[in-house]
């Protein structure tokens, strides 16, 4: 019997538990507009609860309340919450363009770490930032260029933003 399934390769996307709570902690500020407030359908789970299960499984303490106070603090801590949790994960370039902060100097410039190690204690010595690459990116990134010819079919049927 020929067996063609030995070659079959299927590529099944996946999700952490980890990324689920932190989308959750996000959904729930710009839903509900605080950090205290839970989703009706599971009341017993806050945006800062979310977190900080993510926080606690990584034998970090609870979030400080200085970011819980306002919301804008708070989307702060769960971007660089993501940022931490998700490295080299893939997902980083599409939140940056979802929440539409590609154009931010702040990331759009990549930096490197260059220093020496001490001879004796070989601890980093002469540490210098220098500048690796810095990002092209407008507002018009954060979409993808539609087919003219989509475009073109039907009148209400415009050209996303900048292209």
């Amino acid at each position: 019997m020929d067996n063609k399934w030995g070659a079959f390769q299927a590529y099944v996307p996946f999700l952490r538990l980890a990324d689920i709570y932190l989308m959750y902690a996000e959904a729930v500020l710009h839903g509900y507009g605080s950090a205290s407030a839970s989703d009706p359908g599971l009341p017993t789970l806050t945006a800062e609860g979310a977190l900080n299960i993510v926080r606690n499984r990584a034998q970090l303490p609870n979030i400080d309340a200085k970011y819980t106070g306002t919301k804008d603090a708070f989307m702060k801590e769960i971007i660089r919450e993501r940022a931490v949790e998700l490295a080299y994960e893939g997902a980083r370039f599409q939140d940056i363009r979802r929440w539409n902060l590609n154009t931010l100097p702040e990331y759009k410039i990549k930096t490197a770490l260059d220093f020496d190690r001490d001879p004796d204690t070989k601890k980093p010595i002469n540490i210098k930032e220098r500048t690796v690459i810095v990002r092209v990116a407008e507002k018009k990134h954060n979409w993808l260029p539609l087919q003219v010819s989509f475009t073109k079919q039907y009148e209400g049927f415009p050209q996303n933003p900048g292209w």
